[in-house]
């Protein structure tokens, strides 16, 4: 086996792949791959301004990754991410989308990995943010 040199590399490591996926409803969709720089640009979707996780683009990773990987007969993206934002999948049956998002997941390699999992997290606990304790419910000690 050869050792790729830098140009090489670039050149194997850049090809998009393209699939054709069934839909639960028939017919198929025509996906693509996507790219490390897209995928950096999904996961900072869900970030507000202040680098804080927003719940709610958490909610939209669906139809995000759904939106971001579609593509026409020209393999032109369906959507655009302004459309998919604005809620241009929102009425999408679950029962479509549910099995297409978990096929493209695998496809792609946006799983569940530590980023998943630290944005599932964030989004879990901020659903359920404790109630601070006041001065007046803390004991203090006796002298």
């Amino acid at each position: 086996m050869t050792n790729l040199g830098r140009q090489d590399f670039l050149t194997a490591t850049s090809k998009r792949e393209f699939w054709e996926i069934p839909l639960a409803t028939g017919g198929t969709v025509r996906a693509r791959s996507i790219t490390s720089g897209e995928a950096r640009r999904i996961r900072k979707l869900f970030r507000r301004p202040d680098g804080e996780f927003d719940p709610d683009r958490g909610e939209l990773f669906n139809e995000i990754l759904i939106g971001a990987c579609l593509v026409n007969g020209t393999d032109d993206l369906m959507f655009t991410e302004q459309e998919v934002l604005a809620g241009a999948l929102s009425d999408m049956d679950n029962q479509v989308a549910a099995p297409l998002f978990n096929r493209l997941r695998k496809l792609t390699g946006m799983r569940a990995d530590e980023d998943w999992a630290a944005l599932e997290a964030a989004a879990k606990n901020s659903e359920t943010t404790p109630t601070p304790v006041s001065s007046s419910d803390s004991q203090t000690d006796a002298a």
